[in-house]
């Protein structure tokens, strides 16, 4: 038996979840900046509350969903990999509608196959600081092989990536 779940299905939780109809904006935005599933896993609660119509209930109820929904993983054939810079440039293009710098970390397996994303920072609208202890104990706890870090500049310059 197949236990993943496909995307219309996981659509259809998602909108039920948070009592919103599957068309409604809130569920549409979602989507349309976390077009893949692993993404939409990945998202954080500053990120949802980014969103319009999201507030801290809302993005409480996503992220539970969330958590229910990673128990059952996405399989390894449906992970994003990351073979060029410019990969990892559109992987992250997501982060220059937020209004503050964010600190993103990518842990990545031996194939450099993005295993998790994570916010590990959200600063000022101009900075983001952040300490190597807070990048490196997501990177430890989930075995990586390699990590991409980067940060978005909320005044339009491009992202910076580094990995």
């Amino acid at each position: 038996m197949n236990n993943t779940i496909d995307k219309v299905t996981f659509r259809n939780l998602l909108a039920t979840t948070t009592r919103e109809k599957e068309d409604s904006y809130v569920v549409t935005e979602l989507f349309n900046r976390y077009p893949s599933i692993q993404e939409l896993l990945a998202v954080t609660k500053e990120e949802l509350l980014q969103i319009k119509g999201i507030g801290k209930v809302k993005a409480e109820q996503i992220i539970a969903a969330l958590q229910l929904a990673r128990m059952n993983p996405c399989p390894v054939e449906q992970r994003y990999t990351i073979r060029s810079p410019q990969d990892a440039y559109d992987y992250l293009k997501d982060m220059q509608y937020l209004n503050q710098e964010h600190f993103v970390v990518l842990g990545l397996n031996t194939k450099n196959q993005i295993v998790f994303r994570e916010t590990v920072f959200v600063g000022s609208l101009n900075a983001s600081i952040v300490h190597p202890r807070e990048v490196f104990n997501h990177l430890v706890r989930r075995s990586c092989a390699s990590a991409i870090v980067g940060h978005n500049h909320p005044s339009g310059d491009v992202i910076n990536i580094v990995s």
